[in-house]
């Protein structure tokens, strides 16, 4: 009997990034900065998880929306550690991160990241 191949993939299969997620309460700020949720991505393909962004995006409470920028400029600009592999959410508050998430997460987990941090 044959055995049976699986078809080609036009990208390549990417094993799930180990999942982690990170809070802190954040006291209230006597500064009116308005919170941030920044999303960091290397280059690359991560569909799923930029779908999962826009999802996240759709539900959160206007005008709070998700900046996207690249891992050293989010260095650069807010002193802020992001993977350089998978993608990174983290939520800005007063000038310190006050939450966030790297890795494959459902659109659930990543809104009770922004919910929590912003909470």
């Amino acid at each position: 009997m044959p055995t049976l191949k699986p078809p080609p993939h036009r990208s390549p299969i990417r094993e799930p990034a180990p999942r982690r997620l990170f809070f802190r309460r954040s006291r209230p700020s006597s500064s009116a900065e308005a919170p941030r949720v920044i999303y960091s991505r290397p280059p690359g393909l991560f569909p799923v998880e930029d779908e999962q962004i826009a999802i996240v995006q759709d539900r959160l409470p206007h005008p709070l929306h998700i900046a996207r920028v690249a891992p050293e400029e989010l260095d650069a600009r807010w002193g802020a550690w992001v993977s350089t592999e998978v993608p990174s959410l983290i939520v800005i508050r007063g000038g310190q991160v006050v939450g966030g998430a790297m890795g494959r997460l459902s659109a659930r987990d990543l809104e009770d990241v922004v919910r929590r941090a912003l909470a």
